[in-house]
């Protein structure tokens, strides 16, 4: 328990601290972004300018998008915030926008061309105008519809307004990005009270929405990287920090590592280490190894379905089933994101070193790491090079380190090597 906390007050408190199945809302515990907030900030202050945040899965985009709408929206308006899907179309999402920004208005569908690519405009500027006047958010067949339809709704507002698309990855037709491509010039040439911010899963910005250079200039493109160890360090402690409870450094730096850079893994572990210092009868003051352990243990147990899914479908049950296993966790050792077959056999030797166990011969490993690569396994990793191995996807590797950390390893300075001249 925590000294002068109910149990009422804890849990309250807890839903302010640890988050991890919701997006952060609040500058001051969105750790390890200074950087790209005062970008941000920059591409708000510049008219006509649009946001595009991009990354890994897991490591922040809606969090950082979230933050900045709330913090440039207006006053009065309520966060409007579209999830993108891999059937809808451009009118139906620019629909959903507009009905978030006027809650009351009553939302038309045109079924027969809500996945048309057409650009002809069967609503003229005025209609639309007069739609809005009473109350109905009308169907949208163009660009020029849809830039019409965020124009009429501000000037019903008064108001400007800022609308987040997330999970742009999901939208697979090539069509349905090209039109949002040509909105953000759009909207931008004629100065439309809207600014838009987009979150998708992706290495570049031509990845998730197409090459399109007439659009360069509209869009202030926000990469999003794995935070550094101080900031994973800095959302623990000042999660606990409210609970009146202190973590050790060594603790720390485990959580750090295991972590491996994703906010998503820390306010787990976070989340089930307040709960487990809430169940114990005794004032805590100071985390235990205790409370680390099982912490950790119940953030494994509770983690995201898809990620325990491929993990156990790469580890399921065969001849070498532990083998498997210790390969995931020889693949995630290192810092380096891609690792060649040598330097990872060599973390494995070092894991089972550790452990007390047996190694099997080199050439059998590395059957094991090819078939790591197939669909009967998950696909879980893939090799980008010739002997160079990474994970398919890199927040599945915060999930391997914490299996990797159940069992009592920390992957830590002690599991790098010089991985040039291993590969020679």
């Amino acid at each position: 328990m925590f000294k002068d906390l109910s149990k009422e007050d804890a849990h309250a408190l807890l839903k302010k601290t640890f988050t991890p199945a919701k997006p952060i809302s609040r500058r001051e515990v969105l750790y390890g972004r200074d950087s790209v907030l005062r970008k941000i900030d920059r591409a708000f202050r510049s008219d006509g300018k649009h946001i595009f945040i991009f990354g890994d899965r897991g490591v922040g985009k809606t969090s950082l998008a979230v933050t900045v709408a709330y913090e440039n929206q207006p006053a009065s308006q309520e966060l409007v915030l579209v999830s993108c899907s891999s059937n809808a179309g451009f009118g139906e999402l620019i629909q959903d926008a507009a009905a978030q920004l006027l809650p009351h208005a009553t939302m038309t569908r045109d079924i027969s061309t809500g996945k048309s690519a057409s650009l002809d405009l069967k609503i003229a500027s005025g209609s639309i105008s007069q739609t809005i006047k009473k109350g109905i958010i009308p169907p949208i067949h163009s660009v020029n519809d849809a830039s019409q339809l965020f124009k009429e709704i501000t000037k019903e507002r008064q108001d400007y307004a800022v609308v987040v698309f997330d999970e742009f990855d999901q939208l697979a037709d090539v069509t349905t990005k090209k039109l949002f491509a040509d909105l953000i010039k759009n909207i931008s040439d004629r100065e439309i009270a809207v600014k838009f911010i987009f979150c998708g899963i992706g290495d570049s910005l031509e990845e998730l929405i197409g090459l399109h250079l007439s659009t360069d200039r509209y869009i202030a493109p926000i990469e999003l990287s794995a935070i550094s160890l101080d900031a994973r360090w800095d959302i623990l402690r000042g999660g606990l920090e409210p609970f009146g409870v202190t973590i050790d450094r060594q603790m720390l730096i485990r959580v750090g590592n295991m972590s491996d850079g994703f906010p998503y893994y820390v306010h787990l572990f976070g989340e089930h280490l307040v709960d487990v210092i809430l169940e114990d009868e005794d004032i805590v003051e100071d985390v235990s190894f205790y409370h680390f352990d099982e912490a950790l243990r119940h953030a494994v147990a509770e983690a995201d379905t898809s990620l325990k899914q491929r993990y156990e479908l790469a580890t399921r049950k065969t001849k070498h089933s532990d083998t498997y296993e210790r390969a995931l966790w020889s693949v995630a050792a290192e810092r380096s994101y891609e690792r060649p077959i040598r330097g990872i056999y060599m973390s494995y030797e070092k894991i089972s070193e550790e452990l007390g166990e047996q190694t099997v011969a080199s050439t059998t490993f590395y059957q094991i790491i090819a078939k790591l690569k197939s669909d009967n396994h998950g696909a879980i990793i893939e090799m980008k090079s010739h002997g160079w191995y990474r994970f398919k996807e890199n927040i599945i590797r915060g999930y391997v380190r914490m299996k990797a950390a159940e069992h009592g390893l920390d992957f830590g300075v002690d599991h790098n090597f010089d991985e040039q001249w291993i590969a020679h």
